[in-house]
């Protein structure tokens, strides 16, 4: 247990520093917390709703799950090792889901090895982060898959018109055309 004190006293030294000169980010992302150390979900929510974030949080995979289509994430950051269901369920069942599939998710662990990131990476992580990173490190990492996601959105025909909440557009299916006729000029 002596491991997850260390990172949560990392995790909250981290905040306590930080926001004594925070300035809130423009902006209205909203991220979903997963974790069930409640001294890491209060530090790291702080945090990020210091600078602008929605932050929803969840204790395990479950809660996690059944809060996804009222609050419609634009990214998940979850923990590994938690009760009920684990991170890595929680991705899988993620990415089994089509309307996830592109959705980033953060692994935020006290597992730090290579088998472990192998692992979240295999079964569709976007990054790993370990507890003891700096919430500044996170915030760099949060911004930059979010960056990732809406390039790949918008790369693929499916980004939200400039101005529309992006949490509440739905890309309308392609509509069919009928081929050209090749005898026509």
């Amino acid at each position: 247990m002596g491991a997850g004190l260390s990172c949560e006293s990392t995790v909250v030294r981290s905040c306590a520093v930080h926001n004594a000169d925070c300035r809130p980010a423009m902006t209205d992302r909203s991220i979903l917390l997963v974790d069930d150390q409640p001294l890491v979900l209060s530090a790291i929510a702080h945090y990020l709703n210091q600078h602008g974030y929605q932050v929803h949080t969840a204790t395990n995979g479950t809660e996690a799950l059944s809060q996804m289509e009222d609050i419609e994430p634009d990214l998940v950051i979850t923990d590994v090792v938690m009760p009920v269901m684990d991170g890595w369920k929680l991705i899988r069942s993620l990415r089994a889901t089509p309307k996830y599939t592109l959705l980033p998710v953060i692994v935020l662990t006290d597992q730090d090895s290579s088998e472990s990131r192998i692992q979240g990476f295999t079964l569709g992580a976007d990054d790993f982060v370990s507890k003891t990173t700096l919430v500044q490190e996170l915030e760099i990492r949060i911004n930059r898959a979010l960056e990732r996601a809406e390039a790949i959105a918008s790369a693929v025909g499916t980004a939200p018109p400039p101005g529309c909440d992006p949490r509440r557009h739905r890309t309308p299916p392609p509509r069919r055309t009928r081929p050209l006729r090749k005898d026509r000029p």
